[in-house]
């Protein structure tokens, strides 16, 4: 039986994508023959491949001659030659995201092609609301976060490059975050904050009046004296008989199954069958709120402040202890999470 091919006539032709390509960009060669069996391709920069639609970098800009050849069998053979141009390579800004948010880290890159090596100087400008990461601003790669949302934020970077010299500028929206609305009542004032860690370092909005109705009955309804855990009324005689601790206030986390109980010696964590009290901070505890949803406990201590940390998960109660104060208010008797406002 004869093959396909050996019943088309023998033809030599081909494309390339993209159409107007780079130095250092992968270009993918479109092979329009047809009735051929063997393919022999010249880039026009010592480079060659058998494959029937080969890809191929060309390392530096320029104009190049490709040459390709076809045949069937022993005697049939077409050709065909183009001018491909390679255009030099105009350095951009990448980032590791595909959205910015605020005060959350993100990293930039330049991407710059050089074949030549050539000396490059990189210079990153940032703004004010900008704050730095990483340690230095003329390296190829900075790490920063953003304090405030914005419709439209630029970075800067002066690039030179041997006797090329320019300033790239990469604009992008960025949105805010979801962060915990800690309240909390001072004397007889309340007051609302958020909070968020970055790298293991605390940052905050500043602590604010709160005059919103539903935050105020927020704080006015907290209380740490009884909870309803499945079918089970926890009080405080109850926690303190589960966890044989002294019992001053006590709040359930549902989704772990943990009690965090404020006692005369300090903060604890137990599970709610009073199994494995573990001591998170010895201090006198004036105030405790469990959040779920940031995945938090807050407690205050008499005039030091008031804490945070991440809620306990490890049956054993184990844990990190990596502790943040968020406001050194000195008489907080109330704390509270709006939910609405993550």
């Amino acid at each position: 039986m004869a093959s396909l091919s050996a019943c088309k006539d023998l033809t030599c032709d081909f494309g390339y994508s993209p159409q107007e390509p780079r130095a250092g960009e992968k270009v993918t060669f479109i092979n329009r023959c047809t009735g051929a069996d063997k393919y022999d391709w010249s880039f026009g920069d010592n480079i060659s491949s058998d494959a029937a639609a080969p890809s191929h970098i060309y390392r530096k800009p320029g104009t190049y001659t490709v040459h390709l050849t076809v045949y069937r069998g022993k005697t049939q053979h077409r050709s065909r030659s183009a001018l491909i141009t390679i255009l030099d390579t105009i350095p951009a800004i990448a980032m590791d995201t595909d959205s910015v948010y605020a005060f959350t880290p993100v990293t930039f890159t330049a991407k710059v092609y050089n074949p030549w090596k050539k000396a490059v100087t990189y210079q990153w400008l940032l703004d004010e609301k900008t704050v730095l990461l990483s340690n230095r601003l003329d390296s190829s790669i900075v790490q920063c976060y953003f304090q405030q949302p914005k419709a439209q934020q630029s970075i800067c970077l002066h690039l030179t490059m041997g006797n090329w010299d320019s300033t790239l500028v990469y604009t992008y929206p960025v949105y805010s975050q979801s962060a915990p609305v800690v309240l909390y009542k001072s004397g007889d004032a309340a007051y609302m904050q958020r909070f968020y860690t970055i790298q293991k370092q605390r940052v905050y909005q500043e602590s604010e009046s709160a005059t919103d109705a539903a935050d105020l009955a927020l704080l006015a309804a907290e209380q740490d004296t009884t909870a309803q855990y499945g079918d089970t009324t926890l009080t405080i005689s109850k926690v303190a008989q589960l966890t044989g601790l002294s019992v001053q206030g006590f709040q359930v986390d549902r989704v772990a199954g943990k009690l965090y109980v404020r006692a005369s010696d300090g903060l604890y964590v137990a599970n709610v069958n009073g199994s494995y009290p573990k001591c998170i901070d010895s201090h006198t505890i004036s105030a405790i709120k469990v959040d779920a949803y940031s995945n938090r406990i807050y407690w205050a201590i008499p005039t030091w402040g008031l804490y945070t940390m991440r809620l306990v998960q490890m049956r054993d109660n184990s844990f990190e202890k990596e502790v943040y104060l968020i406001n050194d208010a000195e008489d907080i008797s109330a704390i509270a999470v709006n939910p609405t406002k993550h």
